[in-house]
């Protein structure tokens, strides 16, 4: 209820990195983002060095992924250059909404 009234918007969706909350959660319906890639950066990263490590980490992808990024600048530097490559690569690429899960 905090998070709907916070984000002003209603969601079923969370990330949980608790699995023991994570698996309270999904009883109570729930969707847990199961992370499988952290692109967060790290302290003094740029853009260019978080886009090669995402990527380095998908090279050993064979199917689906779900990556983590926060909202900083850096991220976005990071997604720009990681879209356009995953899009020249073939990668379908789909945003976490609950129709998905």
């Amino acid at each position: 209820e905090l998070l709907a009234h916070v984000a002003r918007t209603g969601t079923r969706i969370v990330l949980a990195e608790d699995p023991t909350v994570a698996q309270t959660l999904a009883g109570e319906g729930w969707l847990c983002w199961e992370e499988d890639i952290d692109g967060v950066p790290g302290e003094g990263q740029t853009g260019g060095s978080l886009y090669y490590r995402i990527m380095d980490r998908l090279e050993d992808r064979e199917s689906q992924t779900w990556i983590t990024l926060d909202d900083s600048d850096v991220s976005a530097a990071a997604l720009d250059r990681l879209l356009a490559a995953l899009k020249t690569d073939g990668y379908s690429v789909r945003l976490a909404v609950e129709s998905e899960f």
